[in-house]
């Protein structure tokens, strides 16, 4: 097993530790692509995390006041934002692999696939804690086999932290 995550991480490691790539996203590493992923959107434009980090969605249509200056900036910068919420979400989906593409398959906006990606991956704070309380039991209880070399045990042992 201990292998498997050794070979896994290897395989996958170029695509994990860059700000200037786009980072793949590896479901067991979730924390760290959205760590990575929230840089490399900050690195292509700092307006394009806006999307992600903003609490409110922009409004659809905004009702022209003022003078004729003050509509075109507000035009420019509606505009903007469009544009850079289509690049966002074409950022965002083209991290996905297949299987998790669907799950944001519906998403309308670069907020919605974080947040769907973020609960998936990560859980609600309810769930969050239960994990945190089994991982605990297990680390209690842990001892190690009749028949196990001190690497596996050791290997067994890191897996158990990490989750």
């Amino acid at each position: 097993m201990a292998n498997f995550y050794m070979n896994t991480m290897t395989s996958f490691s170029h695509l994990l530790g860059s700000s200037t790539k786009i980072p793949m996203l590896i479901p067991e590493y979730y924390n760290q692509w959205a760590d990575r992923m929230e840089d490399y959107l900050n690195g292509l434009d700092e307006e394009l995390w806006v999307c992600i980090s903003r609490t409110t969605q922009p409004p659809s249509n905004v009702q022209n006041i003022g003078s004729s200056n003050s509509t075109t900036a507000v035009d420019e910068r509606s505009e903007r934002m469009k544009k850079n919420e289509k690049r966002c979400l074409r950022e965002l989906r083209g991290t996905l692999p297949p299987v998790v593409y669907n799950y944001v398959r519906g998403c309308k906006s670069a907020k919605e696939i974080w947040n769907t990606l973020k609960d998936k991956y990560q859980g609600s704070e309810k769930t969050k804690i239960n994990s945190v309380k089994q991982g605990l039991v297990e680390l209690k209880e842990f001892r190690q086999k009749d028949n196990e070399t001190i690497e596996v045990y050791y290997d067994r042992f890191n897996e158990l932290i990490y989750r």
